[in-house]
């Protein structure tokens, strides 16, 4: 009995071992590998989808109460088959190129060995697409794997810059590189970086505080940008320069119209209702037209050369050094009306309201201090008079409350006019 149970138990074994024998020899079915698109060409995007950009997850606002004793899990995701399948043809690639001795591998390698299933026929593609001869390159010729890297260092520094111009476009740049027009293609890349770069101030300045030369100028650089061939070498270097002159102006038209606008708010919220003579009123309504038109003219008109433009950044600043001097005039006038106590008393210039701010906040007369010391010199009087820092008593508390209002009263005006 004993005998036949061994027996029956080897027998089932051996039958249990040849089913998983069997199951393991079965033939699996053969993965199927899906291309995500078919490029076409060396330049150009096929599609016009934006890429998307990458999520950036932040920090996470909760903390522990204390140090936790227990090691830290890290859960690290494994690639799946399509990522190992991928990582293995890059690697390959990399591998026939390190053999072969071309260097370096730009960006669009990768896009015909991702749409071919085989890495030998993507670069076999890539190869024709640049104007190779993929059949010398795998006979080891030296002349054709010079040329192969030169043109290999020339996509490498041209990178994506020719990814967004139109396909007809594309196709000539395609053409150049095949016919072995590498300067041609280096000057069309050097002019789309150019422009691009000068195209980032529609970004930095708006339209409608924009510059009317400043608008036409960028609209001849998106042309130059949407055919770059048409472009010449000098004129992309004219460009560059007349960006760095029209980027100056902008930045002082800016800050005059800025400055402006600060000063005819400031004349019209001290105005006196009466005391000033006729004279300062026609000053005050001529240089506000005078600066409504100027302002007009350099937004409106395109076509004016760059000294007109510099005369009128002039003239706007000579408007506003009348409009000080009118401001000016004002304090004076209210200074000299406190001083006397009546009307017919005269204004004394020097010592306007400006003045005794600076001389309040103990700062020479010929002082302009900048934001950072006027702040720190306002807080140390702050701290010093204080009304609660001052006597129990009623005139001690009154006089207290006088100088710490006149105080803050003094920080404004030093803030307007620094």
């Amino acid at each position: 009995m004993a005998a036949q149970g061994y027996l029956d138990w080897i027998s089932q074994s051996l039958v249990s071992g040849a089913s998983r024998l069997r199951r393991g020899l079965r033939p699996r079915s053969p993965i199927r590998l899906r291309r995500r698109f078919s490029w076409r060409g060396i330049f150009g995007r096929e599609s016009g989808k934006a890429i998307a950009k990458p999520v950036v997850h932040g920090v996470a606002a909760a903390r522990p109460l204390g140090e936790s004793r227990r090691a830290a899990f890290s859960f690290e995701a494994r690639p799946s088959a399509a990522q190992r399948i991928a990582r293995m043809r890059r690697l390959a690639v990399i591998d026939i190129f390190d053999q072969i001795g071309l260097a370096p591998m730009p960006g669009h390698l990768w896009r015909f060995i991702e749409g071919n299933p085989d890495p030998v026929s993507g670069i076999v593609s890539f190869f024709n697409a640049i104007g190779i001869d993929p059949a010398r390159i795998k006979a080891r010729d030296p002349d054709e794997i010079d040329r192969a890297n030169e043109v290999l260092e020339l996509l490498f520094g041209i990178d994506t810059v020719f990814d967004r111009i139109a396909p007809e476009i594309a196709a000539e740049l395609e053409a150049k590189l095949c016919s072995g027009d590498y300067a041609g293609v280096r000057l069309a890349a050097q002019v789309v970086k150019t422009f691009e770069t000068i195209a980032q101030m529609e970004h930095r300045w708006p339209p409608h505080a924009r510059l009317g030369v400043l608008d036409s100028f960028l609209r001849d650089v998106r042309a130059g940008l949407a055919d770059p061939l048409a472009v010449r070498e000098r004129e992309a270097r004219a460009a560059a320069r007349s960006a760095e002159v029209l980027d100056r102006q902008m930045v002082a038209f800016d800050a005059e119209v800025q400055e402006n606008r600060r000063l005819l708010y400031q004349v019209a919220i001290r105005w006196p209702k009466r005391g000033l003579p006729a004279a300062a009123v026609e000053a005050r309504r001529k240089a506000a037209a005078e600066s409504d038109e100027l302002e007009k003219q350099l937004l409106q008109l395109r076509r004016l050369r760059k000294e007109a433009v510099d005369d009128g950044i002039a003239r706007l600043r000579n408007v506003n050094a009348r409009l000080r001097h009118l401001l000016d005039r004002i304090d004076g006038r209210a200074a000299g009306r406190e001083k006397g106590g009546g009307r017919g008393t005269a204004a004394s210039p020097a010592r306007s309201e400006f003045d005794r701010a600076l001389e309040f906040f103990r700062f020479a007369p010929d002082a302009r201090p900048d934001r950072t010391a006027l702040r720190q010199r306002f807080r140390e009087l702050a701290r010093k008079m204080h009304p609660d820092l001052a006597g129990a008593d009623c005139a001690s508390q009154r006089e207290a409350n006088r100088r710490f209002v006149e105080l803050n009263r003094y920080y404004d005006v030093l803030k307007l006019r620094l």
